[in-house]
């Protein structure tokens, strides 16, 4: 399907839908990913390991006055552990879902790789309750162990050096990967736009002709009346406010 053709009521639709069963989606892998994962990288919990985050980040608040070396040391601390991914809910997928499901009326049987995916929450419902064939790539190697352990193909890699061999799948997924500021943030500028270069060519290889890469990103200076997706469709109001931010989702095809 091209998503041009698509109308307002049948996105609608097709995101309720989505939201309905990503949110009806807890199971006991998922409740006990924090706890798990946290247990994995040396801590006793997962509040073990939010507590020295929450303590780093208000370190680098610019309104509290530190030395650098604290600031060094807490910036660098912040650079590795992201406790939020640990908390991810399939029901944060459902932008990518509904177009996922635009675009295959059935998902059984499909190869889908998602990049960036850290323990697979929506790899793990594409799964067990759509039959995908999925795979995973990302740099933590708890998240990734937690994930194998469950019976995911999750593998640890940069994004921009899969271990996946060339015209593999049918769909590559990435939510708020791609996003240069951020990046840019953690690496710098030229490493993070040769990062997102490689990620990107990467992403072309992998791919078999015909297949669709789908990538959201976070735009938290769109307004809700404003265009989140590309070709332009607008969130319905009651939907959009559900989320702290409007999600841009963009869709390549490989020719």
């Amino acid at each position: 399907m091209r998503l041009s053709r698509v109308t307002h009521e049948q996105f609608r639709s097709s995101l309720r839908a989505s939201l309905r069963q990503l949110r009806a989606y807890n199971p006991a892998y998922i409740k006990e990913a924090p706890d798990k994962i946290a247990q994995k990288m040396g801590y006793k919990s997962f509040d073990s390991l939010w507590q020295p985050h929450l303590a780093a980040a208000n370190i680098i608040n610019p309104t509290v006055p530190n030395g650098a070396d604290a600031v060094k040391a807490a910036s660098n601390y912040l650079k590795e552990i992201d406790p939020d991914d640990l908390t991810r809910q399939p029901s944060e997928y459902a932008p990518i879902d509904t177009v996922l499901t635009l675009f295959h009326e059935t998902i059984e049987g499909l190869r889908i790789l998602q990049l960036g995916c850290n323990y697979g929450p929506y790899l793990h419902y594409l799964k067990h309750e759509k039959g995908g064939n999925v795979s995973g790539i990302d740099v933590s190697r708890a998240a990734v162990l937690y994930a194998q352990e469950h019976g995911l193909d999750v593998r640890e890699a940069y994004t921009s050096a899969s271990p996946f061999e060339g015209s593999e799948f049918d769909v590559v997924i990435s939510k708020n990967l791609l996003n240069l500021q951020y990046l840019s943030h953690i690496l710098g500028y030229r490493r993070a736009s040769n990062e997102i270069l490689a990620t990107l060519k990467e992403v072309y290889f992998v791919l078999k002709s015909g297949g669709i890469f789908i990538s959201m990103l976070e735009d938290t200076e769109l307004h809700p009346s404003q265009t989140p997706f590309d070709p332009p469709q607008v969130f319905p109001q009651e939907i959009a406010e559900n989320f702290s931010h409007i999600d841009t989702v963009r869709v390549l095809t490989k020719a």
